[in-house]
C-alpha cells in the first residue's frame, strides 16, 4: 500500500490518528489552563464578600457580645451593625460577624476604604493586558512549551506569595501580577493545543467548558475553607499538578519546523503516532522541510508585527468588530461574575449554578456552530443577549425590590450562559478570520 500524500502538517496528524490518545492528553493539560485561570480569576467573587461588620467606636468594649448581634442594625454600647459611624462617632474599629475570612473582612476595607473592592478586581484585570501581550511575543519566540508551563510555574509561586500577603497594597501588587500570568496562561491555552489538533476537530477546543468547571471548583472550594488565603493554597495545589503536562507535551512541532529545528519537530511527531498506535508516514519529513523552507523564505520578504494587524482595511476592520464585541462580552461576564454576591440567595449556590448551567452554553455551541455557522450563532446569542440586558434594566426600573432581585438574579443567570456560548463561538469565529501570518 503506497504512503498517501502529505501537503500540510494536518495532512500528517489525519494520518497518526486524528483525534487520538495523544490530543486528548494535550487538551486536558494545556486546555485545562483555563480551569485554573478560571478559579484564579474568581477568587474576588469570594475575597471581595462583605459580610456583616460591627462599627466599634469603643476600643474597650467586650468582643465577644459582638457576636450576638443580628443584622436588624441595632445599637449595643456605642457599636452598630453595618454603619460607618455611630451618633456622628467615626468607627475607630470593625469587627466582622460568621467564619468568612476574605480580603475585606481581613483589612477592614469598608467605609472610607469601600473603594479599594472594585479597584482591587480592576488592577487584576488591568494586569491580563500587558499579560496577554508578552504571553503572545513569547509563544512566538521561545515557544508554546515554556510560556505555557513558565507562566504556570509562576502561578504556583505568584498564588503562594499572595496568600500570605501582610497588607492590602501587598495583596494588590499580587492580584495584577497574577492578572498577568492569568492574561499570558490564556494567550496559550488556544492556539498550543490547536496545534496538534487537526483542522475539523479545532471548533471544538474552545467549546469544551474548563473555565465553568474551574470555577465551579473554586465555589465548592469556598464553600468549603472559607479563607481566601487557604483558595490561594488550593489553586497553587492545582497549578502544581498541572505543572505534570511539562513532562508529557512536547513542543508544537509547526513552531519548532518554523524555526528550524527539523529533526526536533520529527521527533514530536514520531512521539504523537507512538502514543496514538500509528505509523508515521515517511513523507512526513518532506513535509517538516517544506513548513521550515517556506518560514525562512517568508522571513527574507517580512517580520511580522502587530503593527500588521491596522495595515490593511479588512483586517482592521474585522479587528475593530472583535474588539469591540469582546469588550461587551468581557463587560458582561465579569460584571456578572463579580457582583454575584449581590445576587439574592447563598453565595456558594450563586456561583455553583451559575457555572454549572454555563457548561450547557458550551455544549449549545459545540452542537450549532458548524451546523448554522459562525456568523449566525454569534449574532443569535449577542440578541439574545441584548434583549435579555433590556429586560433586567425594565425590571431594574419598575419592578417591585422583591419581585426585581429574585428576577434580575434568573435573568443574569441566564445571561451568563448565552454570554459564555457566544464567547466560545468568538473564539472559533476569530480565529478563522485572520490569516496564519496574523493569526
Amino acid at each position: 500500500m503506497s504512503n498517501p500524500k502529505l501537503s500540510t502538517i494536518e495532512d500528517i496528524y489525519d494520518q497518526i490518528g486524528g483525534l487520538g490518545r495523544f490530543q486528548f492528553a494535550v487538551i486536558f493539560f494545556v486546555g485545562g489552563l483555563k480551569y485554573l485561570v478560571g478559579w484564579s480569576m474568581m477568587l474576588m467573587s469570594y475575597a471581595g464578600y462583605i459580610g456583616d461588620y460591627v462599627c466599634i467606636t469603643d476600643l474597650e468594649m467586650d468582643h465577644t457580645m459582638l457576636t450576638n448581634i443580628s443584622a436588624s442594625g441595632q445599637t449595643v454600647k456605642g457599636s452598630a451593625l453595618n454603619v460607618c459611624s455611630v451618633n456622628g462617632t467615626a468607627c475607630n474599629d470593625f469587627k466582622f460577624l460568621g467564619s468568612k475570612r476574605t480580603a475585606i473582612s481581613e483589612w477592614h476595607l469598608v467605609c472610607d476604604r469601600r473603594w479599594l473592592k472594585a479597584t482591587i478586581t480592576s488592577i487584576q484585570l488591568a494586569g491580563l493586558i500587558p499579560g496577554s501581550i508578552l504571553g503572545g511575543l513569547s509563544g512566538d519566540y521561545i515557544g508554546r512549551r515554556y510560556t505555557a508551563y513558565g507562566s504556570l510555574l509562576l502561578h504556583v509561586i505568584l498564588n503562594v506569595i499572595s496568600a500570605y500577603s501582610v497588607t492590602w497594597q501587598m495583596f494588590v501588587v499580587m492580584r495584577f501580577l497574577l492578572g498577568a500570568i492569568m492574561g499570558a496562561l490564556l494567550i496559550m491555552s488556544v492556539p498550543y493545543p490547536c496545534e496538534f489538533l487537526p483542522t475539523r476537530w479545532r471548533h471544538v477546543l474552545p467549546a469544551i467548558p474548563f473555565w465553568p468547571t474551574g470555577v465551579i471548583s473554586f465555589a465548592v472550594v469556598a464553600w468549603w475553607l472559607e479563607d481566601w488565603s487557604l483558595i490561594q493554597h488550593g489553586c497553587a495545589i492545582a497549578s502544581a499538578v498541572m505543572l505534570l503536562g511539562y513532562f508529557i507535551i512536547p513542543e508544537s512541532p509547526r513552531w519548532l519546523a518554523t524555526q528550524g529545528r527539523i529533526e526536533d519537530s520529527y521527533k514530536v511527531l514520531e512521539k504523537m503516532a507512538r502514543i496514538n498506535g500509528k505509523a508515521l508516514p515517511h513523507s512526513a519529513m518532506d513535509v517538516v522541510r517544506k513548513i521550515a523552507e517556506e518560514e525562512k523564505a517568508n522571513a527574507k520578504k517580512k517580520q511580522y508585527t502587530y503593527g500588521d494587524v491596522f495595515k490593511r482595511k479588512r483586517s482592521c476592520f474585522i479587528t475593530f468588530v472583535f474588539s469591540f464585541q469582546w469588550n461587551m462580552l468581557a463587560i458582561i461576564y465579569y460584571g456578572i461574575s463579580f457582583g454575584v454576591n449581590s445576587f439574592v440567595g447563598n453565595l456558594y449556590i450563586n456561583v455553583f449554578l451559575m457555572n454549572v448551567v454555563q457548561v450547557f452554553g458550551y455544549f449549545f455551541t459545540a452542537v450549532v456552530i458548524n451546523k448554522i455557522g459562525r456568523r449566525v450563532t454569534n449574532t443569535f446569542l449577542m440578541t439574545a443577549a441584548l434583549m435579555i440586558s433590556l429586560v433586567c434594566v425594565c425590571l431594574q426600573v419598575a419592578a417591585s425590590e422583591p419581585t426585581r432581585g429574585r428576577w434580575i438574579s434568573g435573568l443574569c443567570q441566564l445571561a451568563s450562559v448565552i454570554n459564555v456560548a457566544n464567547w466560545a463561538a468568538s473564539q472559533v469565529w476569530i480565529t478563522e478570520s485572520y490569516p496564519t501570518v496574523i493569526r
